[in-house]
């Protein structure tokens, strides 16, 4: 049964996808307050911005299958597909979780929802998870 959560792949990530949707959502508004008409431009911008917010919104999915762990990106080009053989461990910090791999090395994503889930379902596949180191 293949499990699946909404993440974001860093902070950074998440900064530049909400700050693109406000900057073209604002730009749209700013334009149409500036037409005297309605401004076709405006509500073409708007709805590129819209859609391309809501279908990155979709595509970026952590799958858990039987079999691995599949990081779904905008492109589907752009998956990541990680066996469960090749992540030594996870952490668990806040709103982030990193991930130990041989393939990749030490990573990061972001998820605002459900991180106890994904944390459950990581050690449903025997994926060790380890404390959270003290920063100092």
């Amino acid at each position: 049964m293949n499990q699946r959560f909404a993440y974001q792949p860093s902070w950074v990530a998440f900064c530049i996808f909400w700050g693109s949707i406000i900057t073209g959502v604002s730009l749209a508004i700013i334009i149409q307050e500036e037409m005297l008409t309605l401004s076709w431009p405006a509500i073409l911008l708007l709805i590129v911005t819209l859609v391309s917010a809501i279908i990155q919104k979709r595509r970026y999915r952590l799958e858990l299958t039987a079999t691995e762990l599949i990081f779904h990106r905008f492109f589907p080009s752009n998956d990541l597909h990680i066996k469960w053989s090749d992540i030594a461990n996870f952490e668990i910090s806040g709103h982030q979780i990193f991930f130990d791999t041989t393939q990749y090395g030490r990573f990061a994503i972001v998820s605002f929802r459900k991180i106890a889930a994904i944390s459950t379902a990581l050690t449903a596949q025997k994926v060790k998870q380890v404390e959270e180191e003290a920063h100092v």
